[in-house]
């Protein structure tokens, strides 16, 4: 368990701050390559969600923040996930895992934001209702209120994508996960990984990120 006084040790001093982040110096990335990465967790993880991908992505010389946003609404967990990027210090990665494609599809239109990383994720369009997936493709488990907020932007219409496929998902049905990738015209892999690709795939989940960066 991340203990208080642990969280205190690694979180960004910020005042009320409620992300985490890890941060290592690293030479400076090529011309038109990103940084640093956010990732943010899925509805029913952590920051831990990411443990096995952040040493990965810090080895390759990025700067990574790992954001725990709230369970409570789209609105809040955005909040939490606009001021990590407020903090970030150029070009970022944003990366996001299940319902947090939703997260992602919604903040990403932040300037600051040069790609977009979806692992086995939702990726709404503006407006969409996600509950609306299942008449198309099976595979939407029942949704708290939370995974009901609908987004107000679509980052994926106007931002490079990237999207692991997770081939032996059962959350999210892995033919939902390829017609998402489709219609954001992402750049995609499919892992032989079921929902937790990012605990299980670590190295692969990594170096799409990497490939989003521009550090491939």
């Amino acid at each position: 368990m991340l203990t208080r006084r642990m969280f205190a040790q690694v979180a960004v001093s910020a005042p009320a701050a409620a992300f985490l982040a890890t941060q290592v110096d690293a030479e400076m990335p090529a011309r038109n390559s990103a940084r640093n990465v956010e990732l943010v967790h899925g509805a029913w993880g952590d920051v831990r969600s990411w443990s096995a991908v952040i040493p990965l992505l810090q080895a390759a010389g990025m700067r990574v923040t790992s954001v725990r946003h709230p369970r409570t609404s789209l609105a809040d967990a955005a909040a939490e996930g606009r001021r990590a990027l407020d903090w970030q210090d150029g070009p970022t990665v944003l990366a996001g895992h299940c319902w947090s494609g939703t997260l992602v599809s919604e903040i990403g239109v932040n300037p600051k934001v040069t790609s977009l990383v979806y692992v086995a994720a939702q990726a709404p369009d503006a407006g969409e209702d996600v509950a609306a997936f299942p008449a198309r493709l099976p595979g939407i488990p029942e949704r708290a209120e939370m995974l009901a907020d609908r987004t107000t932007n679509a980052a994926w219409r106007s931002k490079p994508c990237w999207y692991a496929v997770s081939k032996f998902d059962q959350t999210i049905s892995p033919d939902l996960q390829r017609f998402l990738a489709l219609r954001m015209n992402a750049t995609s892999v499919e892992l032989d990984a079921g929902h937790l690709a990012l605990v299980t795939e670590p190295r692969a989940v990594a170096d799409l990120v990497l490939a989003a960066a521009g550090r491939a």
